[in-house]
This record gives structure tokens, C-alpha cells and sequence, in this order.
């Protein structure tokens, strides 16, 4: 759940709407183009918050009785299991790519984190024998994935800068920093342009709750249940 306080309350957007972006984002990108992975990439990062359900999860309120944050998620075993079991379902390789990204998030949490993401090495390694492509082609898949990740964790918390200036995406498939910014008060861009289109249009929806303190997981869920959606429209254009 990413949480942003606003003069209207808590701004929610929920955990999976959140890869759906990312999955709409790169959608738009030319990175991948004629690439035989990229349905693959796209479910991959399309799913890769989907073990996260508001409405199922526990402790999804913090000490404060305010909705919890995803940057106050731990890592959770069980979780990361789910997931790569998750993306088996869908094929081998967005398990793969699904295990890039487990260790890319905890890797270096705790000595419990740590040691699970290092378990999954040789399962990696067999994986990638099994599909014949090399650890280079799934790190720059990945590459992409993480980056359509950061860019819609980007309009999720609303963090462009205002008048004009740039604030760093990621690195691309390339290894070459992208940046996003405003570009006319209504209209964002990223430069350098790693899109198909000269311009397309995203939808974020959102929820809005006022109130700053729920009582256990069971009201805040309620709450989050009964709210409006919003719908916010952003634009991208190239320079």
C-alpha cells in the first residue's frame, strides 16, 4: 500500500494497482520491441507486488493507528515464496525475473533476508540453464522491470518536482540514467525518451481517507473498502 499524507487525508494506492502501472509503463517503451521475453517482462512486472492484498494482509495499520506505508514492509518469507510460486504459474521466466527482484528489495534487509536471496542462486542458475539464456539477458530484463517500477512508484507518491526540475528514474537496460520532470504544468517528460509514442496518456486511481486514526485492520479496512476511487489522467510527451 503506498500511503502519501495530503491536506485531504491519506492518498492510498493500493499495492497490485501499482504494478499495474509499472506494466503500463513499460508497455509504452521501445526497449523491448521484437524482444521473444517480453510478454514474459511485462507479466513479471505487471505482478511483482501481487502477494500484497490490502484487504486480506495483517498489521496493515502501524503504532501510530495510521495506514502503513510500503517502505515499513519487512521482508516476509512466506511472501516471497507465494510470489516466485505466483509467477511459476505464469512461466519460468517471470519466476526468474520475480527472483531478481526479491533479492534486489532484501539482499542486504537482515541475515535472514540475506541468506534466503542467496538461496536462490542455484535455482537461478538452473533456471536459466533450463530456458538457455545467460545471467546478462535476465539483468537487463530486470533492469527494466525495476525501472517501470521506480516510474510508477514515482506518480503513485506524486514526487515530480516542481517548476521544471528533473528528478533521476533509474538506470535503463543500458546503464544510462533517465529522468523525469515537468514539462508544461500538466504535461511530464523523461529524457532521454525511451518511448514508442511521442506522447500517451496513464491512469492512476486512487483512494482518499480523512481519517487519520483507525481503531485495529478490521475499521481501516472497512474504510478503505467503502472509499471513493479517484481517477488522476497523466500525460507524457517528448520533449
Amino acid at each position: 500500500m503506498i500511503v502519501t499524507y495530503t491536506d485531504r487525508g491519506f492518498e492510498i494506492v493500493l499495492q497490485r494497482h501499482h504494478g499495474r502501472l509499472a506494466a503500463a509503463i513499460l508497455n509504452q517503451l521501445k526497449w523491448l520491441e521484437a524482444d521473444p521475453f517480453k510478454l514474459d517482462v511485462l507479466f513479471a512486472t505487471g505482478i511483482h507486488d501481487d502477494t500484497y492484498n490490502e484487504f486480506e494482509v495483517e498489521g496493515i495499520i502501524n503504532r501510530f493507528k495510521g495506514p502503513k506505508d510500503f517502505k515499513m514492509e519487512s521482508f516476509n518469507l512466506q511472501r516471497c515464496e507465494a510470489l516466485l510460486k505466483k509467477g511459476l504459474t505464469r512461466s519460468l521466466y517471470v519466476a526468474l525475473l520475480l527472483s531478481f527482484h526479491i533479492q534486489f528489495l532484501y539482499a542486504t534487509e537482515s541475515d535472514e533476508s540475506a541468506q534466503y536471496c542467496k538461496s536462490l542462486q542455484p535455482l537461478q542458475h538452473k533456471w536459466m540453464a533450463e530456458l538457455g539464456i545467460d545471467r546478462n539477458t535476465v539483468q537487463a530484463h530486470y533492469a527494466i522491470l525495476q525501472w517501470c517500477d521506480a516510474l510508477s512508484l514515482i506518480l503513485c507518491q506524486d514526487q515530480i518536482p516542481p517548476e521544471g526540475r528533473k528528478l533521476e528514474v533509474s538506470q535503463g537496460p543500458e546503464a544510462r540514467s533517465y529522468y523525469v520532470f515537468d514539462k508544461s504544468g500538466s504535461i511530464l517528460s523523461v529524457d532521454p525518451w525511451p518511448f514508442t509514442d511521442n506522447e500517451f496518456e496513464l491512469t492512476l486511481e486512487y483512494r482518499i481517507l480523512p481519517r487519520l486514526e483507525y481503531q485495529n485492520d478490521a475499521v481501516f479496512k472497512e474504510s478503505l473498502w467503502e472509499s471513493t476511487v479517484h481517477f488522476r489522467k497523466i500525460n507524457f510527451a517528448k520533449i
